[in-house]
């Protein structure tokens, strides 16, 4: 991720860090979680269509 991303995500952390843990929706805990790690956020769904075009070339 770049530096603007990074910071952004950073940003977003402290703001959900801020509100009722008991209110989180699903992808504010998962952002909560990967707080200092890094994480791979690709969904290869997306990747299949593209494998399937390289494997037939």
């Amino acid at each position: 991720m770049t530096f603007v991303h990074r910071t952004l995500c950073r940003m977003l952390q402290k703001v959900v860090a801020k509100q009722n843990p008991n209110e989180y929706e699903p992808w504010q805990k998962v952002l909560l979680c990967a707080t200092g790690e890094k994480w791979d956020w690709t969904d290869i769904t997306y990747l299949e269509p593209i494998l399937n075009y390289v494997e037939e070339m």
